[in-house]
């Protein structure tokens, strides 16, 4: 492991090139991310040294200066970005700005890139992602441009999940990185910003939402990595023609593996002496691509995701690999219209879980493994104008029996970010550490 220092060089505000027309300046919450805790979502891009420009002691400030100037460039267009929150109701588009952090990393990149323990990778972040705070003042965008000795960059992104979620906060990215290339503000990505509103009207600001994600101490986040190889085997070993009527015998790459983490989570608590008498799998769904009926794209912004639910009422029942993709698939192909307009009635669709006899009403009884695949996403491909990130990362989730699953360079292999008590995690079996290419602490 490699122990780096981060020195902050300064701080600053950035707000949009140009003022907030008087008609823009209030943008309504959906019901989605009314729901949301106040955290963020957050992600780091690292890029080596630019060999194909002179290099030369200006060439980092160079860098700095373009994506300061591009960030208050896209902010004109995602102006709700440099607003700040109101209540639990809508964002006050009041230029206050964004955070902007300049710091410098006195290692080089290529000693910290691949081998930066989980724990120092926030120092990364301009903002603790996880520290929930329920402040009215706090960005809704937050920005850390790290420079490396070498001459490599990190980029590190955090966005309020009170307003995006992470495919909102890679049409943001992109946007961004093409001004810094020194496209213009016609650039093909066009955010649509009113609709999620509509389509999921907000309710009253007195109304209470379960808090659905309990922050724990004592948690510890280990990330996996799994290559091609490893993940073909997954997926040949999780294959069945049929099962329940159900074809599961080409799983995807995100199914077998969730459905194996899935399975040694479960194995793992038990282990410890926890049994629960149900077992229930989330997994966040990208609404964007489903909602058929209304025709809407991936330029939606905002959070327009729903969860889904696989459950299990008791083990080993379960316990085959195709069995728990079954459950997995199952559970996503009842997110159809219907199930869209459940969530589109707000509060109903929340008490249909939490009530008294629904699935989430009883913790004591319920373990619940909370699944995110931010595969595919295009992250590689972002490029501010010195090249494609040579990895990207996010931070540990501090949230017990979380799973994000990111896809690695050239979308082949997939890197696991699991969080479990501390003392879970221990029990974790030697099937999940045998299938991992490696893991770092």
């Amino acid at each position: 492991m490699v122990a780096i220092t981060i020195e902050i060089t300064s701080k600053e505000w950035i707000k949009p090139s140009s003022p907030t027309p008087h008609e823009k300046k209030h943008h309504k919450l959906s019901f989605i991310d009314q729901f949301q805790p106040p955290i963020y979502v957050p992600l780091i891009f690292f890029y080596p040294k630019d060999d194909s420009s002179s290099s030369s002691s200006s060439h980092q400030p160079t860098r700095y200066h373009l994506l300061k100037q591009s960030l208050s460039d896209a902010l004109t267009k995602f102006n709700h970005l440099a607003g700040r929150i109101t209540g639990n109701l809508s964002v006050h588009c009041n230029d206050l700005g964004a955070l902007l952090v300049e710091a410098k990393v006195q290692t080089a990149l290529s000693e910290a890139a691949k081998n930066i323990p989980v724990a120092q990778l926030n120092e990364f972040l301009p903002i603790e992602p996880y520290a929930s705070p329920n402040d009215d003042e706090i960005p809704l965008l937050a920005v850390q441009i790290s420079s490396f000795e070498c001459g490599g960059t990190a980029v590190g992104v955090c966005i309020s999940h009170k307003i995006a979620d992470i495919s909102s906060l890679m049409n943001f990215v992109n946007y961004w990185s093409a001004l810094s290339r020194g496209g213009n503000s016609n650039t093909s990505v066009q955010p649509i910003f009113d609709i999620p509103s509509k389509l999921f009207p907000p309710v009253p600001e007195d109304s209470a939402f379960p808090n659905y994600i309990n922050v724990e101490k004592k948690l510890i986040c280990k990330r996996f990595m799994f290559d091609k190889e490893r993940l073909s085997e997954l997926k040949k070993h999780a294959s069945l023609d049929e099962f329940y009527g159900l074809e599961v015998k080409n799983p995807t790459r995100v199914e077998a593996l969730s459905a194996f983490i899935w399975k040694q989570i479960i194995n793992a608590s038990r282990a410890k002496g926890e049994t629960k008498s149900v077992y229930v799998a989330s997994q966040t769904v990208n609404l964007r691509s489903r909602m058929k009926s209304l025709k809407y794209d991936s330029n939606l912004f905002g959070n327009v995701f729903v969860y889904s639910l696989a459950s299990l009422t008791s083990w080993p029942l379960g316990n085959q690999l195709h069995e728990l993709v079954w459950m997995f698939r199952t559970a996503i192909r009842r997110i159809n219209d219907d199930y869209i307009n459940l969530v589109r009635s707000g509060v109903p669709y929340l008490n249909a879980f939490y009530k008294p006899g629904g699935i989430l009403s009883n913790p004591e009884e319920v373990q619940v493994c909370k699944f995110t695949s931010w595969c595919r996403l295009g992250a590689y491909e972002v490029d501010f104008g010195w090249g494609k990130p040579i990895t990207v990362s996010t931070v540990a989730p501090e949230i017990k029996n979380g799973v994000i699953l990111l896809s690695t360079k050239g979308d082949e292999g997939i890197e696991a970010w699991i969080t479990m008590a501390e003392d879970e995690m221990a029990f974790l079996s030697d099937e999940l550490l045998s299938l991992e290419t490696n893991s770092l602490p």
